[in-house]
């Protein structure tokens, strides 16, 4: 018997039926990305168009879709106070009242009791 050693992840894993129920080959290729993405990373729909030959637009369709089918959630949150975040590997200050946007995404549908839970913690943060 042989054990391998463990190794990074190396993909990402996708539901069978998100890749069977999305609307387009770009929503599952979006959905792929957004799964892939790593907390705290700056994925807007801004910054992949820069990065990837589809345009702003034709992404902003695709987020569209997936989050009308609940793969995922966003939320838009105003700072209560003012803290410091790092951005770019520096520190930037963030005033109060600002705001940010926030998601949520998985390759199986959110349902209602998820949603509840998320914002219950975002007013646990005190965000």
């Amino acid at each position: 018997m042989r054990k391998r050693v463990s190794r990074p992840r190396r993909f990402a894993a996708v539901d069978n039926d998100a890749i069977d129920g999305l609307p387009s080959i770009l929503s599952i290729g979006l959905l792929t990305r957004l799964i892939r993405a790593k907390d705290g990373d700056d994925v807007t729909v801004e910054t992949l168009s820069n990065d990837y030959d589809e345009g702003e637009k034709s992404l902003t369709k695709a987020m569209r879709a997936l989050v009308e089918d609940a793969y995922v959630v966003k939320f838009k949150v105003q700072r209560a106070t003012t803290e410091i975040v790092i951005e770019d590997g520096k520190e930037v200050v963030k005033r109060g009242g600002s705001w940010y946007t926030t998601f949520s995404v998985d390759s199986i549908p959110f349902s209602a009791v998820d949603v509840t839970a998320m914002v219950e913690e975002i007013y646990a943060e005190g965000m």
